[in-house]
């Protein structure tokens, strides 16, 4: 990397300083006052380090047992949701059919209520 001349670093300073001018406008913009805006760090910021969690043989088996058992729970009630549907299919009367006698009352009774309506009206 080239060394900055004297013009260079004189620049980067003008431009840093108008930078801060402006990210205080902005603030005074969005939080009113530049004392209430929140403090932000010119640094990179540090990450966490983040540690994979440890655990025992033990409590791996009782986990993997327990979701086992759940698996099987869910098939057994599957299994037996399947069997109850097709029995109840099984189960299901027939459709009743209407007699021509009965539909032909139906339609009387229908024509004697509009006619009644009509004679109201």
């Amino acid at each position: 990397m080239p060394i900055p001349n004297l013009a260079q670093l004189q620049r980067a300073v003008t431009i840093a300083e108008q930078i801060e001018k402006l990210k205080e406008e902005l603030s005074q913009l969005f939080y009113g006052s530049s004392s209430v805006a929140p403090k932000t760090s010119t640094a990179a910021p540090v990450k966490a380090v983040t540690r994979k969690r440890k655990m025992s043989a033990a409590t791996i088996a009782k986990m993997r047992a327990s979701q086992q058992a759940r698996w099987a729970k869910k098939e057994v009630i599957s299994a037996v949701n399947t069997v109850v549907q097709s029995t109840t299919k099984l189960a299901k009367k027939a459709k009743r059919k209407l007699s021509p006698e009965g539909r032909a009352r139906i339609v009387a009774a229908l024509k004697a209520r509009w006619a009644a309506k009509k004679t109201k009206s």
